[in-house]
């Protein structure tokens, strides 16, 4: 069914308030009313994610949540992708996070962040594979070009590299605006729009090193 808007402005300004707790009650008192389960729930372990703060909520709930959703909706990608997220970045389970992400790319061969992710795991032998994906979908991710620039001068790709380096340098950061109260987040660690002067000097230094 259709999302309520006024309902998910409201969610919108608890989280970006930080009330935490206020946004988890506000979509449990939502589910109650029989609406949208999957979309509901999934907010729940997005906001347990973002409370890093709670151990319970980053580190029990928050996969709990996104478990449960992968066992109740196993053609979701959007669960499966958080949770082999969580298990890569917050457990540091290599193995889980893999086989998650893997499964996202069953149900959509083209998700930008399952592959920009799996291409950042140590000993992927498809990165390069995976980031051209991402760079398809969103040509100015720039922790994609980033990675992809990394991988080519490591190839000896130099001339490549450098190429994608500069469209950092040039461009603005691809910004997601798709994901609710999770674009801040992802914005700022998996496309680096909120983080773009930071990249660019980064790319600056480099490129001063490769072209001394």
């Amino acid at each position: 069914m259709r999302i309520n808007e006024l309902n998910y402005s409201e969610l919108e300004e608890l989280v970006r308030e930080e009330d935490y707790q206020g946004a988890e009650a506000f979509c449990q008192s939502v589910l109650e009313t029989g609406v949208d389960n999957l979309f509901w729930q999934t907010q729940i372990g997005y906001i347990c994610f973002l409370n890093e703060t709670d151990i319970e909520a980053y580190y029990e709930r928050s996969p709990s949540v996104f478990q449960s959703l992968v066992i109740q909706y196993p053609e979701d990608a959007n669960a499966h992708f958080w949770l082999g997220y969580i298990y890569c970045i917050v457990f540091n389970d290599i193995d889980n996070a893999r086989q998650q992400l893997r499964e996202v790319l069953k149900i959509n061969l083209n998700h930008p962040y399952a592959n920009l992710v799996l291409a950042s795991i140590p000993d992927t032998e498809d990165s390069a594979e995976l980031l051209r994906r991402v760079l398809q979908q969103q040509p100015t991710n720039f922790r994609a070009l980033r990675q992809m620039a990394d991988l080519l001068l490591v190839s000896k790709q130099k001339s490549e590299a450098l190429q994608l380096l500069r469209i950092i340098l040039t461009h603005e950061a691809y910004i997601e605006q798709n994901y609710g109260i999770m674009n801040l987040y992802i914005n700022e660690v998996l496309t680096g729009a909120t983080n773009q002067q930071t990249f660019r000097e980064g790319v600056e230094a480099n490129l001063a090193q490769l072209e001394g």
